[in-house]
């Protein structure tokens, strides 16, 4: 999109919206709907053609407050302060070198101390592991070291909300979805890394797997926590429930009714980068380069795996390379993080695209059964919706998406009975 829009400067083709709109008609952005990406061009190639000054120069869409539509604010903002406060538009923080490819991605960053960490993921989604066998991987050209549960300092279980993600799956457990690590193999060379941990046998008691949110809330249905894995929590993670008016009198009262059952899918957001973080010893402690969409809860949680202090723990914020939510918690910060404060040597882990597609968390998917009345002209009286969330093998967010599903379960229509 930069090289197109300055080729559009270039060509003193700006001035022609249409002509703006069909050259990036090619590209793709999960944007506002391309709109702020063509206004900027076209300011752009008005200051390109009036001096190249861009003193006093305001977005074409600019506006706070309404302002097209007579609205304005109730009180001045303080200018002589704030000169980047509210309506002002800085610029984006390292976006001019993110836009020209300028800063690099974690895979871009290579050092000659360095080692590389693969995984170790399981076969199955959901089976009790019975041994883990690390010796045939261990005598493998390369290798350094292979970390597995026991060699986690700190506490094992890690979440937003509720910890029951485990660094490690450990031999006795259960595992949840074939996302879970059993160790992190890390060796002088990616490639010997990798190699090394396909050679990791891990010998499993499999079990019939729970696929169905509606069977699993069943009475006697089989549970994803097993006993003996860690923060064991029933299948039901949370409810989220509220109601106003008369549902049922309103219903009765309704000339139509028509109730319908409805599911979306689970959706994968396949970001560029897949899931990489690099990690540095520090005296005592880390410094972490993450991709996290929460770099402070990484900081916490890191800290209390390695069982340190948080001020031995640095996390700095990478370009993402994507994130759209799967980014949200850990996936393989404390791994990386555990193997360079006990190896004393810088760390990268970048997951391949089928292990990113295997770990991460899921957009969730839902059944929604909603029940809507109506009167002769169509205005809505009543709702009844009984919403059905799958959060999948942990915690994560899957209660705040619950609670925003009911939140915005009328849409944006008011309706007195819900």
């Amino acid at each position: 999109i930069l090289i197109r829009a300055s080729s559009l400067v270039e060509h003193k083709r700006t001035a022609d919206r249409a002509a703006v709109e069909q050259s990036l008609s090619g590209h793709l952005c999960r944007c506002t709907g391309y709109a702020r990406i063509i206004d900027a061009i076209q300011t752009a190639g008005e200051v390109w053609n009036n001096g190249r000054s861009v003193a006093g120069r305001q977005p074409r869409r600019h506006f706070f407050f309404g302002e097209p539509f007579g609205r304005r604010p109730t009180s001045t903002p303080n200018t002589g302060r704030a000169a980047q406060g509210v309506g002002q538009s800085p610029a984006r923080y390292y976006g001019l070198e993110q836009a020209l490819g300028e800063r690099p991605f974690i895979d871009d960053i290579e050092e000659p101390a360095m080692l590389y960490g693969a995984p170790v993921l399981s076969a199955h989604p959901r089976a009790k592991v019975l041994s883990i066998d690390t010796g045939q991987a261990a005598a493998m050209p390369g290798v350094v070291r292979i970390f597995t549960a026991s060699d986690v300092p700190g506490e094992r279980g890690t979440g937003l909300n509720i910890p029951d993600l485990p660094v490690f799956v450990a031999v006795g457990e259960t595992t949840c979805c074939v996302g879970d690590m059993f160790a992190l193999v890390v060796a002088d060379t990616k490639f010997h890394a990798r190699q090394a941990a396909k050679k990791v046998k891990v010998v499993y008691d499999v079990y019939t797997p729970v696929t169905d949110p509606l069977a699993a809330l069943e009475p006697g249905a089989p549970q994803v926590h097993a006993p003996g894995n860690l923060h064991v929590h029933p299948n039901l993670l949370e409810t989220t429930a509220f109601s106003r008016g008369d549902v049922d009198a309103a219903l009765a009262a309704s000339t139509h009714v028509i109730e319908q059952t409805f599911r979306t899918q689970a959706v994968d957001p396949a970001f560029l980068e897949p899931e990489a973080c690099i990690v540095w010893p520090r005296p005592k402690g880390v410094k972490v380069l993450s991709q996290s969409q929460g770099s402070t809860y990484d900081h916490s949680q890191i800290a209390k795996i390695l069982n340190v202090p948080p001020e031995a723990v640095d996390v700095e914020l990478a370009s993402s390379g994507g994130a759209f939510g799967a980014k949200e918690e850990l996936s393989i910060q404390a791994q990386t993080a555990l193997a360079a404060y006990l190896l004393g040597r810088p760390v990268k882990v970048v997951l391949t695209r089928a292990e990113s597609t295997q770990l991460h968390p899921k957009r969730h998917p839902m059944i929604l059964n909603y029940t809507v009345g109506a009167d002769r002209e169509g205005h809505l009286l009543a709702v009844r919706a009984r919403i059905v969330g799958d959060t999948g093998a942990y915690a994560g967010t899957g209660g705040k998406c619950l609670l925003r599903a009911a939140c915005h379960s009328c849409g944006p229509y008011r309706v007195p009975n819900v």
